[in-house]
């Protein structure tokens, strides 16, 4: 099923198997006209990614305006930073000295942490437009903006490595994700909002 637009911006997916709290299916992105997605399966939680959209269409109207004076990379490191999310540029931290009891790895991470809560903001400088985990972990991230009259979405594959930079019609992203809470099988469920 196609929930938008895919010439601007849209969803498919098809629905594989339903669960009394979940359902499961193939889930991608369009926008302009490219599917994003390189491997799709079938076990993407399509109630999580509902849920999230959800919370993503509350914002949607308040949008700030794609900054002039940067270039999409720098924009989107600084969407990521902002919404409290690591970047390319950040360290990678071993999972081993999440546990160690070393002072200077202790004081290492305390620095770090500290960096990230620093580097937020409230608001943010964009709106994160969430599909659910699964595309998160596997390291996509979507931002969107104003831009006159019309809307400015930054993705990234790779924690912003590499950044695109989609200009759409107004409107489009908040057709898309209306189009797709409306499907029959998640209308009736009430997403909390928080």
């Amino acid at each position: 099923m196609l929930a938008g637009n895919s010439r601007y911006f849209a969803f498919w997916y098809d629905v594989e198997k339903r669960e009394p709290k979940e359902i499961f299916g193939s889930f991608n992105v369009f926008l302009n006209s490219t599917l994003l997605i390189d491997e799709v399966d079938a076990d993407f939680g399509l109630m999580a990614i509902a849920s999230d959209l959800k919370k993503t269409l509350s914002g949607i109207d308040a949008l700030r305006e794609f900054p002039k004076d940067r270039n999409p990379k720098q924009v989107f490191l600084s969407s990521l930073h902002e919404h409290g999310f690591l970047s390319f540029e950040d360290p990678v931290i071993p999972e081993h000295w999440r546990n160690s009891s070393n002072g200077k790895v202790t004081e290492f991470l305390e620095l770090f942490s500290n960096l990230i809560r620093e580097r937020r903001a409230d608001p943010p400088i964009s709106l994160e437009v969430c599909m659910g985990p699964r595309l998160c972990e596997q390291g996509w991230r979507f931002f969107l903006f104003a831009k006159g009259k019309k809307e400015v979405m930054l993705a990234s594959p790779d924690q912003g490595r590499s950044v695109m930079k989609f200009v759409l019609p107004k409107g489009r992203v908040k057709a898309a994700i209306s189009s797709f809470l409306n499907f029959e099988d998640f209308a009736h469920v009430i997403f909390p909002l928080s």
